[in-house]
């Protein structure tokens, strides 16, 4: 290695290109079992590979024709999936394996373009949504054909709507991606009706809805499987792959996927092995011990050129969508150091929340019903308050045991923190419940639910805060009234 003029070693370039466009050729190298119990051995080999020539004889033809390499490792992390490409790389300009000269047709790199999209995509969703998140579908009245134009302008007026309901009810930022679906002019080959799929961080599903002004809308929570949220973002650019019109719009505040580069110590005769092996979750597996689960993999081929390019699919074991319902959680991370710090160390590091308990009384004060809302706050590392609303009724109990209620529940949706319980109840009193506690609670009413709470508060650091009204207030008031008005309309 050469140095430089300031004595260090200048590390070694790595000539990149496009590996994936190179090794396009998917190579069937697992062979599938039939019902007796053998081997499919057609499945051993593809379309080039001639009949006498075993897998393990064509594996050492193509790497022995590669030219000096080493190994990659791409690293793609998008939410909790995760991508790795291993591919060779070249030191030397002239080993860099080059493209054809020849021009794809346009119907075929037309379809090469919109898989590349259709990928992004998925990683975009993955890396910003995740389960309790609002998938929707926003359509037209019946008779309504808007123009591009006219569609386009409906989607900015319902985000403007969105994002002006959330900044007054405190909620997070608006994040968004969607598609318009239609057929250009000229390929009505098929009817379908303009219309729009959505994701959207979460919020309440009727206020989503409602905010929908051009027609009827269809809204479900997301619910990510292994491979994340692909799925859905296969489907709403399905048309992408046909004749339909497909362009997906994000937000700009969407995080990005993040990708890693590193070169590998696998060794030509290894990498081999790698492509041959049929069980390959194993060595995936443990370049994130204990991290990762393995779910598939592909292998790539050039008939031009030497070498394979191996494409896999792996998933996080623990989300790291450390959240309930949208609250970010760093207690784990305070939990592992518990034993090298001192109890106050530990309180001092915790996540300190807030949780906001306030409700509308219905009936008799003996045996009444409670409409209540319940908002948490977190504030991040970054100083960004992360809030989380929770809006129900509670019935046949009294004031007192409604409020011991709700701060169960608050309790149900977080993980151990520092927790403050805001409220306009002093009989909300967490000092003297424990002293409640210690007398075995003689002659107290309410004994029970007291014992539910300090049992869920046992791994909390917990405070109770009596106040009239709150900066949330006002925004809760306003949920419950349409939560009532709402529930009264369907008589309930």
């Amino acid at each position: 290695m050469r140095h430089g003029g300031d004595g260090l070693k200048k590390r070694k370039r790595y000539y990149q290109y496009d590996f994936a466009d190179i090794y396009g050729k998917e190579w069937i190298s697992n062979p599938k079992r039939i019902e007796d119990g053998q081997l499919d051995f057609e499945d051993y080999y593809d379309s080039n590979i001639l009949g006498e020539e075993t897998r393990e004889e064509f594996v050492h033809r193509k790497m022995s024709t590669l030219p000096k390499c080493r190994i990659m490792r791409q690293t793609i992390i998008a939410g909790d999936s995760v991508e790795i490409n291993i591919y060779p790389c070249f030191l030397n300009r002239k080993d860099v394996p080059r493209a054809g000269k020849y021009k794809e047709s346009r119907e075929v790199q037309r379809k090469l373009n919109a898989k590349n999209s259709q990928k992004r995509l998925t990683r975009l969703m993955n890396a910003n949504f995740t389960d309790g998140d609002l998938i929707m579908t926003l359509t037209y009245a019946d008779g309504c054909y808007p123009t591009p134009e006219r569609a386009r302008k409906d989607m900015t007026n319902y985000i403007k709507r969105v994002r002006t309901y959330r900044k007054k009810q405190g909620l997070p930022p608006l994040k968004y991606i969607y598609v318009t679906e239609s057929v250009p002019e000229g390929e009505q080959t098929r009817k379908v009706r303009v219309h729009h799929h959505m994701i959207i961080n979460a919020m309440d599903r009727d206020v989503a809805e409602r905010l929908w002004k051009a027609g009827r809308t269809e809204s479900k929570y997301a619910q990510p499987d292994d491979f994340g949220l692909e799925g859905f973002a296969r489907y709403i650019t399905k048309l992408s792959l046909s004749k339909g019109h497909h362009k997906w719009v994000a937000s700009k505040n969407l995080d990005k996927p993040k990708e890693y580069k590193s070169v590998t110590h696998l060794s030509r005769k290894r990498f081999a092995e790698i492509i041959r092996a049929e069980d390959k979750a194993k060595l995936m597996e443990s370049l994130y011990p204990g991290k990762l689960k393995y779910l598939d993999s592909n292998t790539y081929i050039s008939d031009e050129y030497g070498g394979f390019y191996l494409y896999s699919r792996l998933r996080r074991k623990e989300s790291i969508w450390k959240k309930v319902k949208g609250l970010e959680d760093r207690t784990e991370k305070n939990e592992k150091n518990k034993t090298q710090t001192s109890k106050s160390e530990t309180e001092k590091n915790r996540t300190k929340c807030k949780a906001y308990l306030e409700y509308e009384w219905k009936g008799g004060i003996a045996d009444g019903q409670a409409i209540y809302s319940i908002l948490l706050e977190v504030i991040t590392a970054k100083g960004v308050p992360v809030t989380r609303q929770y809006i129900g009724s509670l019935e046949h109990m009294t004031k007192n045991q409604a409020m011991l209620r709700l701060a169960i529940i608050a309790l149900e949706h977080l993980y151990p923190c520092n927790l403050e319980l805001h409220s306009n109840s002093a009989y909300l009193n967490i000092e003297r419940f424990f002293e409640q506690q210690k007398k075995e609670y003689k002659g107290v009413k309410n004994a029970e639910l007291i014992e539910e709470l300090l049992t869920k508060a046992k791994d909390f650091e917990l405070t109770a805060v009596c106040e009239k009204k709150n900066e949330y207030s006002d925004a809760m008031k306003i949920q419950r009234k349409e939560y009532y008005e709402k529930e009264k309309k369907h008589g309930k």
